[in-house]
């Protein structure tokens, strides 16, 4: 609302006057300089809050830097811990110790729920058992604190009623308050390119019907679910149309266990030395990885954890920014070698279960590969899947 004001009227020398209103005009000069810088000022701080990303980047906590150590791996994953001021984005490149920010279009997804609780160890494994039984026995030790340590739990066409057997296994985690991990390994023509652990559902339909069964087991219960090693890694080795069918499954896969339970599914993924990060992210893709929570890397596998958080970054910017879990059950003396990787006498044990990765996009290191059992008929192994304790002792010296 304008304000009338009111002047007495009085007479004013027109020197004075003049003088008056230079004062005057100097006056409101003044006063509109001050109040554009002020304006300025203000909607320069608007702007800059405006170009501030809306995710919160104190989520970034755990994406430092990933520093890749070829000769200690141990020593690249405490480095790693310690380093999260350095970097608020996870490395997404091959440089090793360049941090590359991800780009704006790759969503930042939150770390899944069951990081928070502590990891399920079934301390009635066949290692406890072992080492009950023959306390006196060379390396019996060694195999015990083994078995101490949470592994995966794998499920296949050996379990007989795999509900039930599920069922009994993330109950009993259930009670302990921790999460179970668990393994599904009974893809159709299993293992094609190595062999040594052929097998699987008789047909595709029969698998669905298989993992309809391990997701009934698992019901509601909080669980983390490895979706079969190797399948998409050793594609190459099917005919094109058993291609097609095992990508399928794999989806099929990862909607049954999705709707039907609350278990967070990764897809296995392979490691660096098997397929290229884009053909792999393509792989993962036509499988389902939008609607799992991401993929598993190194399973059964030697190489190191740096080389895989690379891997594994280089995968997520490709398929929608998913986070990954690696396997560290035998990755301790970081040689990797193409040509010996079944039962590899030089292998040690790595890191122990734990989710202070160093990586944002990294949930965890785990022991998914159960240590003490045989790859196979190699090195002087049993079958695949049975105690191998030569081996697992060997395990245990080579990482001290």
């Amino acid at each position: 609302m304008r304000v009338k004001r009111y002047r007495r009227v009085h007479y004013v020398h027109p020197a004075a006057r003049a003088k008056k209103a230079s004062t005057e005009g100097k006056q409101a000069f003044a006063i509109a300089a001050i109040s554009f810088i002020v304006m300025a000022a203000f909607f320069s701080y608007i702007n800059f809050n405006n170009s501030i990303p809306s995710s919160n980047t104190s989520s970034y906590k755990r994406g430092s830097m990933a520093k890749v150590n070829h000769r200690s791996n141990k020593k690249a994953v405490a480095s790693n811990s310690k380093s999260t001021k350095s970097s608020s984005l996870p490395v997404s490149s091959f440089n090793a110790g360049v941090a590359i920010k991800v780009p704006t279009t790759v969503p930042t997804l939150p770390p899944p729920a069951w990081l928070k609780l502590p990891l399920y160890a079934d301390l009635d494994n066949d290692a406890v058992q072992y080492a009950n039984a023959n306390p006196t026995a060379t390396g019996s030790d060694l195999i015990k604190t083994e078995g101490e340590v949470p592994s995966s739990m794998w499920f296949g066409d050996w379990t007989p009623d795999v509900e039930s057997a599920v069922s009994s296994y993330v109950i009993a985690a259930a009670q302990a308050q921790a999460v179970p991990v668990i393994t599904l390994y009974d893809i159709p023509l299993r293992d094609c390119s190595g062999g040594y652990s052929s097998g699987g559902a008789s047909s595709y339909s029969a698998y669905q019907s298989w993992i309809q069964s391990v997701a009934d087991g698992i019901g509601r219960h909080t669980s983390v679910v490895v979706l079969e090693p190797d399948a998409l890694a050793d594609l190459d080795c099917l005919a094109a149309s058993d291609q097609s069918n095992r990508l399928a499954a794999l989806a099929s896969a990862v909607t049954t266990l999705k709707l039907s339970t609350d278990a967070t599914v990764y897809i296995d993924a392979g490691n660096p030395d098997w397929q290229t990060a884009a053909t792999m992210a393509s792989r993962l893709n036509n499988a389902n990885i939008a609607m799992a929570d991401g993929f598993s890397l190194n399973v059964s596998n030697y190489q190191s954890t740096g080389s895989n958080q690379l891997y594994g970054n280089e995968i997520s910017r490709l398929v929608g920014g998913k986070h990954f879990i690696i396997d560290t059950s035998r990755n301790g003396n970081d040689d990797f070698n193409a040509a010996n990787w079944c039962n590899a006498p030089s292998a040690a044990l790595g890191s122990r279960p734990t989710v202070n990765t160093g990586d944002y996009l990294n949930d965890a290191l785990l022991w998914i590969k159960v240590p003490w059992e045989s790859d196979g008929t190699c090195n002087g192994g049993p079958a695949a899947g049975s105690d191998n304790w030569p081996f697992a002792i060997s395990l245990a010296e080579n990482a001290e």
